[in-house]
C-alpha cells in the first residue's frame, strides 16, 4: 500500500457490509444468478429450493444432545417430553427458545450446505458489475519483485473491501454496490 500511495499520492478505501445479506435476495433472483453462471434452470431451482419447507434449528448444546439421544424427531418435538419434568417446568423460560425452529422464507439459508454457494452465485453479479465499471481509473499495487497487479474488490461473504485512486472513483464503486442493494 505504501508504494501505491507513493505512486498515486492518494488511496481511497471503502468497506461495505450488507445488512441481513443472506435474507435479502429473493429466491427468483438466486435462481437467475445460477442460470447466469451457466447452471441449467431445473438444477438452479433445486439448489435454491433445498431448504424450502425445512426446519432450521439453532445448534446449541441442548439441541445437539437431543439429536444424539432421539434423532431428528427429538429435535422437531423439542420440549414435549421435558415439559413433564419438574425441573424443566421451573426453568421453562430458559428452555423455551430451544423448543422452536424457524424456516427460511427469503434469501439463502445460513449454515446449510448450499447457502454459501447461493450467496456466491448472487454476489458474483456485483463482482462482475464492478469489474465492468467504466470511467474508473485502475488501481495497481506493486509486489516485492516490482510487478504491478491490478487490485480488485475483496468480497468475503457479505463484506466488500475496495480501494481506488481517489474518492471520486470510490464513490462510483459505492454507487454500483448501492444499486445492487437497491435492486435486490
Amino acid at each position: 500500500m505504501e508504494s501505491s500511495k507513493n505512486q498515486y499520492g492518494t488511496i481511497a478505501m471503502g468497506s461495505w457490509d450488507y445488512k441481513k445479506a443472506f435474507d435479502s435476495p429473493a429466491k427468483s433472483i438466486l435462481i437467475l444468478a445460477w442460470i447466469r453462471a451457466g447452471i441449467p434452470k431445473k438444477f438452479a431451482e433445486y439448489i435454491v429450493g433445498m431448504n424450502v419447507g425445512g426446519k432450521i434449528i439453532v445448534k446449541t448444546d441442548y439441541a445437539q444432545s437431543l439429536l444424539k439421544k432421539k434423532g431428528y424427531k427429538g429435535l422437531v418435538n423439542m420440549g414435549e417430553e421435558e415439559s413433564k419434568n419438574h425441573y424443566f417446568n421451573r426453568h421453562k423460560n430458559e428452555y423455551e427458545e430451544f423448543k422452536k425452529y424457524f424456516a427460511a422464507v427469503m434469501g439463502c439459508g445460513q449454515g446449510d450446505n448450499p447457502s454459501s454457494l447461493n450467496w456466491k452465485a448472487f454476489i458474483d453479479i456485483l463482482n462482475r458489475a464492478i469489474q465492468l465499471k467504466t470511467g474508473i481509473k485502475p488501481f495497481y499495487i506493486r509486489d516485492i519483485y516490482g510487478r504491478l497487479w491490478k487490485v480488485k474488490p475483496i468480497v468475503f461473504a457479505d463484506d466488500v473491501r475496495n480501494q481506488t485512486v481517489d474518492g471520486e472513483d470510490l464513490q462510483k464503486e459505492g454507487d454500483i454496490i448501492c444499486a445492487l442493494c437497491f435492486i435486490f
